[in-house]
């Protein structure tokens, strides 16, 4: 998620100033987005724990309690139920949802259908062949979370005042099924850097999970700035530098390349020595640079 170029300013209010509706929206407009910047660049997008999808039997999905960050930097959260319906689903055209909203047509880019509890009017019940795609891998079925958010037009009179009642923005999150063909074509629309492109989704999934000990406080002699170091030196030690920090940087390097035009990769021949004033000692002696900042604050 980048910024938007028109979201780069915010207003600053003064005393006597005549406050407009537009001023209001704007600092709220600045502060939203960088909420969602916050979550999508510093904490990451997608399920954080729980939304497991479970079948229950071969004609209900239960999708567990979970929380999760949308692509567009949105809080998901959302409570464990099971779902025996659907009904086909059309974004609104007033979202223009572009990933599933055909904007010149007015109409769905891909078939969609929202799951519902029990037996709402115009939903069908869920079945075995609907969800496996009768066999059809392109078929098969897969659930999303979409967060949908509609304008609407408070009435501006009551029998008791006819003010202006302003309008509200309200969230609904969807539960969606999605044929699996269509699913996998979102997930390779690419977006172009620099005359290349790259799949930052399929990507992500390449990069591998890299682990590190934590260091148990309560349980380790700390009593000298020296005890504090060995004890972070113990977890960041030279094998798990040179092998598993070093081959993933690199592998995170060739799967993202394209995005960094311009910047060599000099860790691909690197045999780092165990030295303080190697260029690269800052991967293992990090740790005392930062402990040294945390006991000075």
């Amino acid at each position: 998620m980048f910024p938007a170029d028109d979201n780069l300013d915010y207003p600053k209010f003064i005393a006597n100033q005549v406050l407009q509706s537009k001023h209001l929206n704007d600092m709220f407009e600045y502060l939203d987005e960088q909420n969602r910047l916050t979550r999508t660049n510093l904490i990451g997008i997608g399920v954080m724990c729980g939304m497991d999808v479970v079948p229950v039997g071969a004609t209900q999905l239960k999708i567990t309690k979970g929380v999760g960050v949308t692509s567009a930097g949105y809080l998901v959260e959302v409570p464990e139920k099971t779902y025996q319906n659907r009904k086909d689903y059309t974004v609104p055209p007033e979202i223009e949802y572009l990933p599933f909203y055909n904007k010149p047509a007015k109409t769905n880019r891909f078939p969609m259908w929202e799951l519902t509890e029990g037996t709402p009017a115009g939903s069908v019940a869920l079945d075995a062949a609907f969800l496996s795609g009768s066999g059809n891998e392109n078929d098969r079925k897969v659930v999303l979370i979409f967060v949908e958010l509609l304008y609407s037009d408070n009435h501006n009179c009551s029998p008791n005042s006819c003010d202006d009642k302003g309008a509200n923005v309200k969230i609904t999150f969807r539960p969606l099924l999605m044929r699996k063909a269509d699913a996998i074509t979102l997930l390779n629309e690419v977006k172009a850097f620099d005359g290349g492109t790259v799949n930052v989704p399929d990507a992500s999934f390449l990069l591998p999970d890299m682990k590190i000990k934590r260091v148990n406080v309560p349980k380790t002699d700390l009593i000298t700035v020296q005890n504090v170091v060995d004890a972070y030196r113990n977890v960041l030690t030279r094998g798990f530098v040179e092998t598993t920090v070093k081959q993933n940087w690199i592998t995170a390097f060739n799967t993202f390349n394209l995005l960094l035009t311009g910047i060599p990769n000099t860790l691909t021949g690197w045999n780092p020595p165990f030295a303080i004033d190697n260029k690269y000692s800052c991967l293992i002696h990090m740790n005392i640079s930062i402990i040294m900042i945390l006991l000075l604050i």
